[in-house]
């Protein structure tokens, strides 16, 4: 079995020991609810913002031996330019791989996510060449909800586009939308069933640190040892695959408390 969160991000103000120890318990508490006899592959995906770089740093921690993460921890290269492996010294069987990843933001002010790509991109494309740029990249090009974001003009234009698209657009579902909020109709329809891909899409507020894995969504099939997030892109990829969406979304309460939070950080 496969279980990904397909929308996170490293801030500045996290802590990495408390961070990768709250992946470790969250996907490891996830997996164990799901009760899957076959072996389980954990995996983050990252959405990167311009000018941040944490795989780019991980990599290099990676290939100087990991000396500068806390102790027990080690981050390891996989055979992909775009993965790493992720070990701690008291869970040796577990399989955390991060994936690389970018989070641009279109014309329409429409904030897409490449996943699974170490490749960089321009803001300030129209949504259709944001698109098909990142597809002809490799990556998986995603639309994630936002508080806000997919209201007025701009939910009108991801509106029309994603009922005109192909099958390498996908929308994605966070663990930041409260639980009271009404499931966006754009997630409805058999169409979307198989491109809704769900993330806990983390904020950059230090509590928020501890969300990662929460929310997500899973594949039931094993994950090969070599070229894993090759293999999970080309699942992602496949329109006839079955993704099952896992966890639950944000309580309302800490849902305003960190809009506010934001707002007074900014």
């Amino acid at each position: 079995m496969i279980l990904f969160d397909g929308h996170t991000h490293i801030y500045d103000c996290y802590d990495l020991e408390i961070f990768f120890a709250a992946a470790f318990k969250n996907f490891s508490t996830a997996g164990a609810k799901l009760k899957s006899e076959s072996s389980v592959t954990f995996f983050m995906l990252l959405a990167e913002a311009g000018g941040v770089h944490y795989f780019k740093k991980l990599q290099e921690i990676a290939r100087s031996g990991g000396g500068s993460l806390p102790t027990s921890w080690r981050v390891e290269e996989s055979d992909e330019a775009y993965s790493l492996f992720v070990f701690h010294d008291n869970f040796p069987s577990m399989r955390l791989i991060v994936a690389a990843g970018r989070q641009l933001i279109t014309k329409e002010k429409l904030e897409i996510l490449a996943l699974m790509t170490e490749q960089e991109f321009e803001d300030g494309m129209t949504l259709e060449d944001c698109v098909d740029t990142v597809a002809q990249a490799g990556g998986i090009p995603v639309c994630p909800w936002g508080a806000g974001k997919w209201m007025g003009t701009r939910g009108k234009v991801l509106a029309d586009y994603t009922l005109n698209s192909n099958e390498l657009f996908y929308l994605g579902d966070s663990g930041g939308r409260p639980s009271i909020w009404p499931r966006p109709s754009l997630f409805k329809g058999k169409a979307v069933a198989s491109r809704l891909l769900s993330g806990s899409d983390p904020l950059p507020l230090a509590a928020e640190e501890g969300k990662v894995g929460q929310f997500g969504a899973f594949i039931d099939c094993d994950c090969p040892q070599e070229r894993p997030a090759t293999f999970l892109r080309d699942q992602l990829k496949n329109s006839q695959i079955e993704l099952t969406p896992y966890g639950r979304q944000c309580c309302p309460l800490l849902f305003f408390k960190n809009q506010v939070a934001l707002r007074l950080k900014k």
